[in-house]
């Protein structure tokens, strides 16, 4: 990345990590799945491979000042595909609405929202990684959320032997829910941004500064500029580190800048992008959850007392303190139990339940000495907020469909859900 911030191919080819980081022992999962065999073969090869459609909250009425547009994009994202329609149609990029975003690395059909439009200019929207399927009015602006979730169609090539294993993985996850575990991007190239989080909340400002701008040991990032960046870091030359980081490297470069004036390490840290701190502390409340969802693993479907539910239509959250009325709603996964994302306003079990005593044993483990809110003040710019997380994920629509040697599956999840979580179960192996 050049130092006005455009990129450049062998500039951002030099900048790709080598390897993908191990996986740590804390972010190791295990499989709801596991006692079926994986699924062989491998996924997506070309954009066709992997089909996600939206499944829309309301259909266009055919009235209003918001023209809809259901459109098909492959190989490129949604704010994109956002750029050219409004590069074509003249349309502000703000007058354009959408519910979601869509992976870039697939054939993905969606609704945007144009205000004041020329159908006119839309019909010629046309090109080989962009198209109009459906224009129609509304009277309002579409928003994100405005969804009711994705269908994902997937091919996974060599995969036809592991057609019975594929029908037997995702018969079972449609019957009791798919694991609503954190994957691994939460946690970054390099798998520690958690490890950042906890830090932060025990404002341990030194230790923040050394693990962004050096990394964990056995970086996969120790080459091209980050390297040089980091040779400088370990010279004491923070200006000069400050200007070998690539631009993509905001919290490296603000660091590098503190220092480079002389300020100390906490209003270094101070100085990193507030997204980017809230960012590190999500990954550590994440690693959490994921450990408690753990340890709740194979009875992720089945309620206990005292402990907090959530409603898969609203995700309002309740205490549950008649399992047996309860229970029937949860089989039919209408809610499901909940697990904690720790901070100050995180809706508690009721104290002496199992559920409580597990939240406690989770934080004695993997956050020794911290209260439940993790941060009593503003720990160096966070203050972790808290909420209940629901431990499994609604699966529907399921099919499975041999092709020869490959083997075709699809499914559907709620909005906000990644069909990675899926994948990971017909594989037995986390992916990025």
């Amino acid at each position: 990345m050049s130092e006005d911030g455009d990129d450049t191919s062998d500039e951002r080819e030099s900048e790709r990590p080598r390897r993908r980081a191990p996986v740590p022992a804390e972010l190791r999962r295990e499989f709801l799945s596991g006692a079926i065999p994986a699924v062989p073969g491998r996924l997506r090869e070309e954009p066709e491979d992997f089909v996600v459609e939206e499944l829309p909250l309301y259909e266009p009425s055919g009235e209003g000042e918001h023209l809809y547009l259901w459109i098909e994009k492959r190989g490129i994202p949604t704010h994109e595909a956002i750029r050219r329609i409004a590069q074509r149609t003249n349309v502000p990029k703000r007058a354009i609405g959408y519910a979601g975003l869509k992976d870039a690395r697939a054939v993905t059909r969606q609704w945007l929202s144009l205000q004041h439009a020329d159908p006119a200019l839309v019909e010629r929207i046309d090109d080989e990684q962009l198209r109009v399927l459906v224009a129609k009015p509304h009277k309002n602006k579409l928003k994100i959320g405005h969804l009711r979730g994705n269908r994902f169609r997937l091919l996974i090539a060599g995969g036809g032997p592991g057609e019975a294993d594929a029908r037997a993985a995702l018969t079972l996850l449609s019957e009791r829910g798919v694991p609503n575990l954190f994957g691994l991007q939460r946690f970054g190239w390099e798998r520690h941004t958690h490890l950042l989080g906890e830090a932060l909340v025990r404002e341990q400002a030194e230790r923040v500064v050394e693990l962004v701008l050096l990394g964990p040991e056995g970086s996969t990032l120790d080459h091209g500029r980050v390297l040089e960046a980091r040779e400088a870091v370990r010279a004491g030359d923070h200006a000069r580190a400050e200007r070998a980081f690539p631009g993509r490297c905001s919290a490296e470069r603000a660091i590098c800048r503190a220092l480079a004036k002389g300020e100390d390490h906490e209003r270094a840290v101070r100085a990193i992008p507030p997204k980017m701190r809230d960012l590190y502390l999500s990954a550590f409340q994440s690693l959490l959850f994921n450990r408690y969802l753990a340890a709740r693993l194979e009875r992720l479907d089945v309620l206990e007392e005292g402990e907090i539910a959530t409603k898969h239509r609203n995700g309002a959250s309740f205490l549950v303190e008649d399992v047996d009325a309860e229970q029937p709603r949860c089989a039919a996964q209408e809610i499901s139990p909940s697990g904690p994302i720790f901070g100050r306003k995180l809706l508690r079990p009721r104290e002496g339940s199992a559920p409580y005593a597990l939240e406690e044993a989770v934080l004695a483990e993997h956050a020794p000495g911290l209260p439940v809110c993790l941060s009593e003040g503003r720990a160096l710019g966070v203050r972790p907020q808290g909420a209940r997380r629901p431990l499994r994920i609604p699966l529907g629509e399921v099919e499975v469909e041999r092709e020869g040697d490959d083997l075709r599956v699809a499914f559907s999840l709620p909005k906000g859900c990644y069909a990675t979580a899926v994948i990971e179960e017909l594989f037995k192996e986390q992916v990025d």
